[in-house]
């Protein structure tokens, strides 16, 4: 005799299919645990600094964070800046507990300038761990001093964790054990070295190194850029920048090397060049 199984095979299907449902529902429960206020905290930091909350702003945002700015720091970025709110987009997920949102700051003008927001999960919390440019719509006139910024980089939003950890001139990088850290040089060497420790870089990090001749006797020329050179980089590095020996050699006087994140001025090293 033949049996009916079609009930038998439907009550496995439904096993089957209650099962996938109950593993689809825990994982994005998950999910949704290990986000929650990811985009709520990036709203708080960024509605305390409009409000002038900075200390409240910097105690959500990372340890890394903190390494490379102070409050004062981020204080002197956002006093009188012309946002007057955020819009968020998507979501990425990056290495371990971290994700990238884009977003645009809303200016008082009416302009948008689109920025990324990475958050670091530390303990139970989503904290701020870096702001970056996505596109520069919006950028003031460099200022000078420690302000300084890249022609081209958008407005005061290079808030990385990256900081230059030292930065030194020398002549030769051919034996690390060897190296030397000089500020005077002959007019007739063939390379200045500038060696730069980069630490706790994020994804997309560039390094810009500056050189100038400031001027020195028997030159008309003046703040004169002799090039610019520009590194991607991440993490924790060591970068080197070079300068080659011009026909007739260096120009004797006074030189500077300023080195740049993301097109915030970070750091100078000044040298001469002498007999």
């Amino acid at each position: 005799m033949f049996r009916n199984t079609n009930g038998g095979i439907g009550k496995v299907v439904l096993i089957i299919l209650g099962s996938v449902a109950i593993v689809l529902a825990i994982l994005i429960t998950i999910g949704m645990w290990h986000t929650s206020g990811m985009k709520e905290n990036a709203d708080a930091f960024f509605a305390a600094l409009r409000s002038g909350d900075y200390t409240g702003a910097y105690a959500l945002t990372s340890a890394s964070f903190r390494e490379a700015t102070s409050v004062e720091e981020l204080k002197a970025r956002m006093e009188g800046a012309p946002i007057v709110g955020v819009e968020w987009g998507s979501e990425h997920s990056m290495d371990g507990d971290k994700k990238r949102l884009d977003a645009e700051f809303i200016m008082k003008s009416g302009a948008r300038a689109p920025i990324s927001v990475t958050m670091v999960r530390e303990g139970n919390a989503w904290k701020v761990f870096a702001i970056d440019p996505r596109v520069a719509e919006e950028k003031p006139k460099a200022d000078e001093g420690d302000d300084e910024a890249l022609e081209g980089s958008s407005w005061g939003v290079n808030w990385s964790t990256a900081r230059i950890a030292d930065a030194f001139l020398t002549k030769s990088i051919d034996d690390p054990n060897a190296i030397t850290k000089e500020n005077r040089f002959s007019s007739d060497i063939e390379k200045i070295y500038c060696a730069v420790k980069l630490a706790n870089a994020p994804e997309d990090t560039e390094v810009t190194a500056r050189w100038i001749f400031q001027g020195g006797e028997g030159s008309d020329l003046k703040d004169y850029e002799i090039g610019t050179v520009t590194q991607p980089s991440k993490g924790d590095a060591y970068l080197t920048f070079i300068v080659t020996r011009p026909e007739g050699g260096f120009p004797k006087g006074d030189y500077i090397v300023k080195l740049f994140i993301n097109g915030k001025k970070r750091e100078k090293v000044s040298f001469t060049i002498g007999e």
